[in-house]
């Protein structure tokens, strides 16, 4: 196996999917400002195109992902062991001719390719690799939503809080126009100002940024016709969409909004297709929002592991 840099253009030509759409090169060559530099990284067998990996190198340092949730590497046929194990050893032999100081690799959760994310985690390992944070990710498996949801997967509370706003006249709608996605964004906005939360992404990342991924929005309104939640959705891959922000304006918690809207947003992947819908993690570097894993664990969501795996060259 041969480790070659590639442009861009020949990296999105080869890898048009990426396995997730945070490791395109659109996404990144989108992103390339937060670091010093992007490298197209392409580990070839003769003719055959094994496996690739985007970074963005920024103070001697090789991050993938360097602005997404979790980044790893890319193939369009699933590689075996003895591949990851080459693509290290020449990913190795890369970083210490350029004088890369540290390699940082954030894994998507598991339940991504629980098999494959496997072999990732016991390569890494192997190669000198530490595990630096562990995040706990929240999914929701579309096959249990269904006429028995409410009753046998929701717990009492998240059935209970989803009945109210139901009665209460609350209804979703999927909006595509540039006033509605704002108006969407705008609700997540107050709900971050409101509990005092960061909001990582400005509108305009966001309309730069939909440009190239796909990407859902939705709004819930309650029975007057006022917006009193939404949710901005990525089509992360063909089968699993991942919620980037959800929230609802704080006046409205009575109606229990997000349990509507989860409620929805299952019913909407689940008929569109979609295997998975992606919640996100509820750890922040690793430490637990107990409220927000009560939440997802009563509408029904999983868990999976989402791994940080860091080596120093240096030392």
């Amino acid at each position: 196996m041969i480790l070659t840099e590639v442009n861009s253009e020949e990296y999105g030509g080869i890898f048009v999917h990426a396995n997730h759409v945070f490791n395109t090169s659109a996404f990144n060559e989108l992103n390339k400002d937060k670091v010093e530099k992007v490298e197209y990284l392409l580990f070839r067998e003769g003719e055959n195109n094994k496996m690739g990996i985007t970074c963005g190198i920024k103070n001697n340092v090789f991050y993938s992902p360097f602005s997404a949730p979790f980044g790893g590497w890319c193939y369009n046929n699933e590689p075996d062991i003895t591949d990851v194990e080459e693509a290290f050893e020449n990913l190795e032999a890369y970083v210490v001719t350029k004088g890369v100081d540290t390699v940082k690799i954030t894994f998507p959760p598991s339940f991504y390719n629980e098999s494959l994310m496997s072999v990732f985690y016991n390569v890494s390992f192997r190669k000198g690799y530490l595990i630096t944070m562990i995040d706990l990710n929240f999914q929701f498996k579309l096959d249990k939503f269904n006429n028995e949801y409410l009753q046998k997967v929701a717990k009492y509370n998240a059935r209970k809080n989803y009945n109210l706003g139901a009665k209460n006249g609350l209804r979703m709608e999927m909006v595509e126009e540039e006033e509605k996605i704002e108006l969407a964004y705008r609700i997540i906005e107050t709900n971050r100002r409101q509990r005092g939360f960061p909001l990582r992404m400005s509108l305009e990342n966001i309309r730069k940024t939909i440009k190239i991924i796909p990407a859902d929005f939705f709004i819930v309104y309650n029975v007057a016709g006022i917006p009193v939640a939404s949710a901005m959705v990525y089509r992360v891959t063909d089968k699993i969409a991942q919620v980037v922000y959800w929230g609802h304006n704080v006046e409205f918690s009575g109606l229990k909004p997000i349990n509507f809207l989860s409620y929805k947003l299952f019913e909407y992947y689940k008929q569109d297709g979609f295997e998975y819908l992606d919640i996100g993690p509820s750890t922040d570097a690793g430490i637990p929002n107990y409220g927000l894993i009560e939440f997802k664990l009563s509408i029904g969501c999983d868990i999976s592991s989402k791994l940080t795996f860091e080596r120093n060259y240096r030392t």
